[in-house]
């Protein structure tokens, strides 16, 4: 069954609370540069169990997760950055 706009819209808003908690977390444990352990630690804590592909940077500790679709078609890229 594909969700309605409306299903969509009712899980973002159940999702806001702790989203907006993470975000405070994250803004008061500040790191400098392009080396982000704790930060890149805890976006994975926050990202586990979701359907997703998650790699990790090699040379800075940048996060990337992926979310297929179904059906092959237009994309959808966010980017948000650690810095």
């Amino acid at each position: 069954m594909t969700p309605t706009p409306s299903d969509l819209l009712t899980s973002a808003r159940a999702l806001a609370d702790d989203l907006t908690a993470l975000r405070r977390e994250l803004h008061q444990n500040p790191e400098v540069g392009l080396q982000l352990p704790w930060t890149q630690g805890r976006v994975l804590q926050a990202l586990e169990g979701l359907p997703l592909e998650v790699t990790t940077g090699t040379t800075t500790t940048s996060v990337v997760a992926v979310l297929r679709g179904k059906h092959e078609g237009p994309a959808v890229i966010l980017r948000g950055d650690m810095d």
